[in-house]
């Protein structure tokens, strides 16, 4: 769901095969086939606008390291347990203004979108995002905390804003139950014509 170092964010479900019906329909009635592409690319609109609430909302505040402690690390896979020092943060009061350029440039590259291939049907929600040195902002502003330089002064940790996941998940019946909607009543506009 989520690319690599460049690569973005994006959040789909499966769907039945678009591919055969769009075929069909593009076959029967051309216009029908790009009038549901066009609703289904409308199906994440609801999720969108959350994303974009939450990405105008206020700032999250300030992040700093409070302390860097010895701990026991127990790994998963089994291997032997071994110490390292972890460091713990404090977060700050979110806080209103601020500069909104990397947050208004994730907000225009929102977007929905249909796909229907040999290999894969469906509908994503995703955003392109601003890129700097190779990264996508959108993936980096998702993170809890993320690290940046400063103006050659060294790095500092940054207070991320998670905007994307929780919207997509909590919205993905609706986007169900509409893409259902709007396959039925192509198929009753398809039988009608």
């Amino acid at each position: 769901m989520a690319g690599g170092k460049s690569g973005g964010i994006e959040f789909d479900f499966e769907m039945p095969d678009l591919r055969g019906l769009f075929a069909d329909l593009k076959e029967i009635a051309p216009k029908l086939a790009t009038d549901v592409r066009r609703e289904l690319r409308g199906v994440g609109s609801d999720v969108i606008a959350e994303q974009r609430r939450i990405l105008q909302g206020p700032l999250p505040g300030p992040i700093r390291k409070t302390s860097s402690k010895l701990r026991l690390i127990t790994p998963k896979n089994g291997r032997a347990p071994y110490l390292a020092f972890r460091n713990t943060y404090e977060t700050g009061q979110e806080h209103e203004g601020g500069v909104d350029d990397l947050r208004s440039k994730i907000r225009a590259g929102l977007k929905t979108s249909v796909t229907s291939t040999k290999n894969r049907s469906s509908i994503q929600i995703k955003t392109t995002g601003p890129r700097a040195d190779g990264y996508n902002m959108a993936k980096t502003w998702q993170a809890a905390r993320f690290r940046h330089p400063i103006f050659g002064l060294g790095w500092m940790d940054q207070q991320g804003q998670p905007y994307f996941w929780k919207p997509a998940y909590d919205g993905v019946e609706d986007m169900q139950r509409k893409t259902a909607k709007i396959l039925d009543d192509a198929v009753a506009r398809l039988s009608k014509g």
